[in-house]
């Protein structure tokens, strides 16, 4: 039987993970379940996917439609950034709603990245690892909470995270 905890996990070196490696028996499950931004009636589809395959990672991939112009645009333009990186297409870097396997939980305690950028370290450390990834339809949810995106900000740190998992794929990062 699986064990599942249900977190946010983002933080430096995020030791709050450490007993998750001893408690968690097969997979984590992480997401922004307790904010609203994802529904924990999704949990099963992550199980599911989970059982039928076993990957170390399974994101939960959102319609880019369903979201505010602002949000859609930065989504799809980082993501053929983001795909073009690390050399593969990856539908959804952004969506924090994931199962994380033992073994990559193990491979991002040391990380330094926290927020989008360590869900996106995350992928990378996955693909560098060749560990599988699969994606499950998750419902976008957006109560018209405001951005709190600063959309120069975000773009230069998206392009040195970018920068940062196309070196950690190929082999060149720590």
């Amino acid at each position: 039987a699986a064990a599942v905890a249900i977190t946010r996990v983002v933080g430096r070196r995020r030791p709050q993970l450490r007993p998750w490696l001893a408690v968690v028996t097969v997979a984590g499950l992480t997401g922004r379940v307790v904010t609203g931004q994802h529904d924990p009636a999704e949990i099963p589809r992550f199980l599911e996917a989970f059982a039928a395959s076993r990957p170390e990672l399974i994101v939960g991939r959102r319609d880019f439609g369903a979201m505010p112009p602002v949000r859609r645009l930065s989504n799809n333009i980082g993501g053929l950034i983001f795909s073009a990186a690390v050399g593969r297409n990856v539908p959804d870097n952004q969506s924090g709603y994931r199962l994380i396997g033992r073994r990559l939980m193990h491979a991002l305690l040391e990380s330094d990245e926290h927020g989008f950028e360590f869900e996106v370290e995350m992928i990378a450390r996955c693909i560098a690892l060749g560990l599988p990834i699969g994606w499950v339809p998750i419902r976008t949810i957006y109560a018209g909470e405001p951005s709190h995106i600063r959309p120069w900000q975000h773009f230069t740190s998206f392009l040195r995270v970018s920068r940062d998992a196309r070196r950690i794929v190929r082999g060149g990062g720590s």
